[in-house]
């Protein structure tokens, strides 16, 4: 096992389109599935996500990512906001029945994963969540901590939750890596000094995560 004092020794990692398909994949056959317009979807997702108004009351999608709110509540929530931007009534009661359950592991990206663990790198998950409907069945082969954003009352960005994956890594923020595929999260990780990689594929992934943790890798 790699003990040096110095370099990388956790991994801080995103559950939903890092150690799974991009989440375009599930929330495209659900757009399909329920005949909603995509634009009008990512459009009130945008507006509600990261770029609102600091001081402004917290939106829909904020509260059920903190667990404030019931995956029921938002489903009712959004289906008024679609319906109001369409005209088209919507489900207000299991809308997104099945959706991230229909995630698909990324099986490469989870062997990367599980490996470095069994070499002895600290692995922490750190994901946002709608009502936490996971396929956790790998879940206590490929981490030491879980940290699931509405069980625990913060989401990314919010500086806290990023203290909280600090403090359960049990290292400082410069012997942490922290891997996302959304950009919001990585900017934020890096304004508190962890070094944050950007997921697109596990073709791009792989190398730099091997470059960072080499002492585990060269075992």
């Amino acid at each position: 096992m790699a003990n040096d004092s110095s370099g990388f020794h956790c991994l801080i990692i995103d559950w939903g389109g890092v150690l799974t398909e991009p989440t375009g994949g599930p929330v495209g056959r659900w757009l399909s599935k329920q005949g909603v317009d995509r634009e009008v979807f990512h459009a009130v997702l945008s507006e509600w996500g990261d770029d609102v108004d600091p001081t402004a009351p917290p939106t829909p999608l904020q509260l059920i990512e903190r667990g404030q709110i019931t995956i029921e509540e938002f489903e009712v929530l959004i289906s008024l906001e679609l319906t109001r931007r369409t005209g088209i009534d919507y489900p207000q009661q299991g809308l997104f029945d099945g959706m991230w359950l229909s995630l698909e592991h990324d099986y490469a990206m989870q062997d990367l994963v599980r490996q470095m663990r069994q070499s002895g790198v600290r692995v922490v998950l750190l994901s946002n969540s709608w009502g936490n409907p996971y396929k956790r069945e790998s879940w206590s082969e490929l981490f030491d901590e879980v940290i699931v954003s509405g069980e625990v009352g913060m989401r990314k960005p919010d500086i806290e939750i990023y203290g909280l994956a600090l403090e359960r890594a049990g290292h400082p923020a410069e012997a942490c890596v922290f891997l996302d595929d959304m950009l919001v999260n990585i900017e934020k990780a890096r304004s508190l000094g962890i070094t944050s990689v950007h997921h697109r594929d596990f073709v791009s992934t792989e190398p730099e995560i091997k470059r960072l943790f080499s002492p585990y890798f060269r075992q």
